[in-house]
């Protein structure tokens, strides 16, 4: 049995010792508040590594399926000098872990012991330049729920000065950072709410410069231009609604929106991925040329 399984870590190795097989890639981390997370990852954080100069964070969609979307992204991390790693934000209880019980991990909101989900990616950075010296590009991705978790990032999260590009695939919904809809909202009472606009932020919102942010910050924003279908993962809330009827016209209207922004504007890279839809696998493969 020791050798079946010493065989199977090594076949899931690539030529540069990149874990690229989820179920042997998988970790633990450990936070300020010493609990700790799931995440799968091409080497262990925590092990200097000055070779490594490129490091993507993924961030997974509402199924919580980080190691499936970890295996979208391993085929494409053949590089010599890349850090890759997809964070679970769980549902499961576990002891000693964090867990979010709700959807609120893709807005920022506080594990049920307490920490952020941003703050996660804040500690997660924190320990690739310690473990990666050399890493002078970090990718923030994700797609659907963790498309929508990127673009909340943006306007909130704490880099601490390390260059990063952030890339927003097929989100069900945006922040707007004024009142201002393509839609009617005059019934719909709470539109302007985080996530969906500015007005009563959760606790690691609270304070932030989210335009200053916004316009000195990256953003590539992907979308499947067959994105159309109203389905069981869409936001359908009056204050989704406001944004557009589908994913495909949400991100158009978004991009419209930010125009009228020039600082911003000119940080955003906007793109339709022909015949895709809802497909993470599809996505990520469309957004690899956005990262080198």
């Amino acid at each position: 049995m020791k050798l079946i399984l010493a065989l199977l870590a090594m076949f899931s190795l690539d030529a540069f010792g990149a874990c690229l097989r989820a179920n042997s890639c998988v970790g633990t981390l450990t936070f300020s508040d010493k609990r700790k997370l799931t995440y799968y990852r091409t080497h262990p954080l925590g092990t200097k590594d000055s070779s490594i100069k490129m490091a993507i964070i993924l961030i997974h969609g509402s199924e919580r399926n980080a190691a499936e979307y970890y295996n979208y992204l391993a085929p494409y991390i053949n590089k010599l000098g890349i850090f890759a790693t997809a964070p679970l934000f769980s549902d499961t209880d576990k002891t000693g872990y964090h867990v979010w019980k709700t959807t609120g991990w893709r807005k920022g909101d506080n594990s049920n012991n307490g920490m952020s989900s941003f703050q996660i990616i804040d500690e997660i950075l924190d320990k690739i330049k310690f473990s990666y010296s050399a890493v002078n590009n970090i990718v923030l991705i994700g797609h659907s729920a963790g498309g929508q978790f990127v673009n909340r990032y943006i306007a909130g999260g704490n880099p601490k000065n390390i260059p990063m590009t952030y890339i927003v695939m097929n989100p069900s919904s945006y922040l707007y950072i004024d009142k201002r809809r393509p839609n009617d909202v005059s019934s719909c009472l709470y539109y302007n709410f985080y996530h969906y606009g500015l007005d009563v932020p959760n606790e690691y919102m609270k304070g932030k410069d989210v335009f200053k942010n916004y316009t000195s910050r990256k953003m590539i924003m992907l979308v499947g231009s067959q994105d159309t279908s109203v389905d069981s993962g869409l936001d359908v809330s009056c204050s989704a609604n406001a944004q557009g009827k589908n994913r495909l016209e949400r991100a158009r209207n978004y991009e419209s929106y930010i125009e009228s922004f020039p600082a911003w504007h000119k940080n955003i890279t906007y793109g339709e991925i022909p015949a895709v839809g809802h497909s993470g696998s599809k996505m990520i493969n469309a957004a690899i040329k956005f990262m080198y």
